[in-house]
């Protein structure tokens, strides 16, 4: 079970500190896989004009020179990272984005428990 089941399955009470620093654990994830994705996508036209120009100083016309630098290992590479930091970045968003509704959920929980209580009901 990972540590969000875990989480999630073992939770017995409204605890604000323990739900703001998971939130803020997810949220320095998601901030992390971000950076990494956007560093990529950043260079990624900066990789492709350094691997044109080497093919330019080989002699190739500038198409020709461009069209060996996108089928380049080194930029198949570079594109293959930026995929997979795009998926992770898009996982711990949807880890992050669910456990703030799941927070919002709680949080409704226990006002209505707070409700029934004031009307003198029983909780559910």
């Amino acid at each position: 079970m990972s540590k969000d089941e875990d989480f999630f399955m073992n939770f017995n009470q409204f605890n604000p500190t323990a739900l703001m620093k998971r939130a803020l654990e997810l949220g320095e994830e998601w901030a992390e896989a971000d950076a990494v994705a956007s560093m990529l996508e950043d260079t990624k036209k900066t990789l492709l004009a350094s691997i044109t120009n080497e093919f330019l100083g080989q002699g190739r016309n500038k198409t020709t020179a461009e069209t060996m630098a996108l089928a380049s290992k080194e930029y198949l590479d570079h594109i293959k990272q930026l995929g997979e930091a795009r998926k992770d970045k898009n996982k711990t968003n949807v880890k992050y984005q669910t456990y703030k509704v799941w927070v919002g959920l709680i949080q409704t929980k226990e006002a209505n428990q707070r409700a029934e209580m004031r009307m003198g009901g029983s909780t559910t």
